[in-house]
């Protein structure tokens, strides 16, 4: 079992020589009139070009979903936190516009002194302060969703370890609740979180092919600086992530893969 994180910055050219980074194809797939089905085939038309390996089924969750399907449906997931998380500014959802005591003119002094950090450290009524210790911890759907999206005290590739982390204790949790064995109640129970083109009939046929993934080696590969990947700048001047041999060129990148798996 193969996890592979692509870093939200990687940057494709389409076939219209537009530039876009892998973070918004979700959003350029649904302008096109489609709506979430349309990002998601976007995402799966997109991923599948750049590593060299056809994706057929998709599956999309939002952070509401996310938390409910972690908090309802499985009832908690224990993820083995490979390195101790701590970052004091994760936003409070809902908190982006409290003004922490301040004045309206503090507030705009405030706004035209400082910029950036800076000036939403000044605002810390409006952040929580989050501690994930190295080990196995029990995490509600709040807990995963904080510990995968936290930026502040680390980088996009050590995000994708802890997503990875939280995948597999997703896994383990439904391994344990036996969701292969129940596939209709389980799958009725998740749709009601995600988007995706899996149907009924296709997870049926699949459980049986998964019945011993508990069991299967799973090898994580991260796309990264170290091996097939090199910073960049947009035409616009954003910051990108392309690969060392070239924009678009994802040669290097499909077979590094390949031996990884």
């Amino acid at each position: 079992l193969s996890f592979i994180s692509i870093p939200r910055d990687l940057y494709l050219i389409d076939q219209n020589q537009k530039g876009h980074k892998v973070n918004t194809l979700m959003s350029v797939g649904m302008s096109n009139g489609g709506e979430i089905k349309a990002g998601l085939e976007l995402m799966q038309t997109s991923i599948g070009q750049m590593i060299g390996l056809p994706i057929k089924y998709a599956i999309g969750i939002d952070f509401v979903g996310f938390k409910r399907v972690i908090g309802y449906e499985l009832g908690s997931i224990e993820v083995e936190v490979g390195q101790t998380l701590e970052d004091a500014w994760y936003p409070i959802e809902g908190a982006q516009l409290d003004p922490c005591g301040y004045s309206s003119e503090e507030i705009a002094n405030l706004t035209a002194t400082y910029s950036g950090f800076e000036l939403e450290s000044k605002f810390a009524c409006r952040y929580e302060h989050l501690l994930y210790k190295q080990g196995r911890v029990k995490m509600e759907g709040h807990d995963a969703l904080a510990y995968v999206r936290s930026r502040h005290s680390s980088s996009d590739y050590d995000r994708s370890r802890r997503q990875v982390e939280v995948l597999t204790a997703i896994r383990n949790k439904l391994f344990k609740l036996e969701a292969l064995k129940q596939i209709p109640k389980f799958y009725e129970a998740f749709s009601k979180h995600v988007t995706t083109n899996l149907d009924l009939e296709s997870a049926k046929y699949l459980a049986p092919l998964l019945a011993n993934a508990n069991e299967f080696e799973v090898k994580t590969i991260n796309l990264t600086p170290e091996n097939t990947l090199q910073s960049s700048r947009s035409s616009e001047g954003a910051s990108i992530v392309i690969p060392k041999a070239g924009l678009n060129n994802w040669t290097e990148i499909q077979q590094y893969i390949k031996t990884q798996i």
